[in-house]
């Protein structure tokens, strides 16, 4: 039902009041009242419009911008239902309208429209806008994990690390996928910044590599439940440079790189290919790490593990022994190891090995 003309005016001035931290009860329930007109008004008719004019099949206009204009800021002031409503309500066909329709208003509300300022940084990154630090704002704005590609963009250009022209369409594409096919805040930074980063690792240029390492200490802070993994492969940089360049070209986010290519690093380290002289330490950590994901670290890596010196030769044995003979002595010894610590499982391999012949 459409409200009367002087009613919608006192209850636009009431929830005007309630924009405030101090609102009084009855203009707190005027502010949700007229929250639900603009939602039911949106579900029945398609409009922000609450003056009853519209008609369903008419074109989003000039009208509705006032609704839309009283959402942006309730919810840019935190209220979460409301700018919810927006984000739901402002697809791209209505956003062409609106847009077509009152250019001028519009445009002062792209920092606080998320859809808006969106589209509006998707178009930026399209064309050949280079305002990295406008785009980092709209994105910001846009919020959620869409935001966490514009805090990874303010990263690239607080460093004072330059943008490539490739990774423009990284940044685009990243931010439409965010919206798409939800992720947490976390990993949406951490997977740009570790993509930028190992770009730059990979480099031939020194500077550059500066720049990757850098960056990827940023991507540990961003993802704290993942930072000790980053900070290890960051540290492994330094350690054995040129396998790791190798490794990470093969592998942009090195977090999500596959089973084979985690053992293929263990026995890299483990046969001394990767550092010129064999580190069991490291390789075992490898191996954990294509295990269970996360680095054994305690002792001799994952020498003084039962369990880890079975999987360790299980993985080499499984992944690599049939394009690697020769690492055939390095899962014997792995299982040695296990069952002098006890490991039943590696006794049983042995002993089926000896039985074998």
């Amino acid at each position: 039902m459409t409200p009367a003309p002087a009613e919608l005016d006192l209850l636009r001035s009431m929830a005007e009041r309630a924009m405030r931290e101090d609102a009084a009860p009855a203009d707190a329930a005027a502010r949700e009242r007229l929250l639900q007109m603009y939602r039911d008004r949106m579900v029945d008719f398609g409009h922000f419009d609450l003056s009853g004019t519209l008609k369903r099949e008419d074109a989003c206009g000039e009208e509705d911008v006032g609704g839309v204009e009283w959402l942006a800021r309730l919810g840019a002031a935190g209220h979460v239902p409301a700018r919810a409503l927006l984000e739901r309500a402002l697809d791209d066909r209505r956003l062409s309208e609106l847009t077509t329709a009152a250019p001028g208003r519009m445009a002062a509300l792209v920092d606080i429209v998320p859809p808006l300022a969106r589209r509006e940084a998707l178009g930026a990154l399209r064309g050949t806008d280079t305002d990295y630090p406008r785009i980092a704002r709209l994105l910001a704005a846009a919020g959620g994990a869409c935001g966490q590609v514009g805090n990874a963009l303010r990263t690239l250009i607080g460093l004072g690390v330059a943008v490539r022209e490739d990774e423009r369409e990284l940044l685009r594409v990243s931010a439409k996928l965010y919206t798409q096919v939800p992720v947490t805040d976390a990993r949406a930074a951490r997977e740009l910044l570790t993509r930028f980063a190992t770009r730059r690792i990979v480099s031939a240029d020194a500077g550059e590599r500066g720049e990757g390492e850098r960056l990827l200490a940023h991507a540990a802070r961003a993802d704290p439940p993942r930072a000790p993994v980053l900070e290890w492969l960051g540290r492994l940089v330094a350690k054995a440079p040129q396998f790791m360049r190798e490794w990470l070209g093969k592998n942009p986010d090195p977090l999500e790189a596959s089973k084979l290519w985690r053992v293929r690093a263990g026995a890299a380290f483990e046969t001394g290919r990767a550092t010129g002289t064999p580190d069991l330490a490291e390789a075992s950590r490898w191996y954990a790490f294509a295990v269970d994901g996360t680095p054994e670290t305690g002792g001799e890596g994952g020498a003084g593990n039962p369990k880890l010196c079975y999987s360790a030769a299980k993985q080499i044995e499984l992944q690599l022994l049939g394009d690697q003979p020769e690492l055939k002595p390095y899962v014997l010894a792995w299982y040695q190891r296990g069952a002098a610590l006890g490991e039943e499982r590696c006794v049983a391999a042995l002993a089926g090995r000896s039985r074998s012949g």
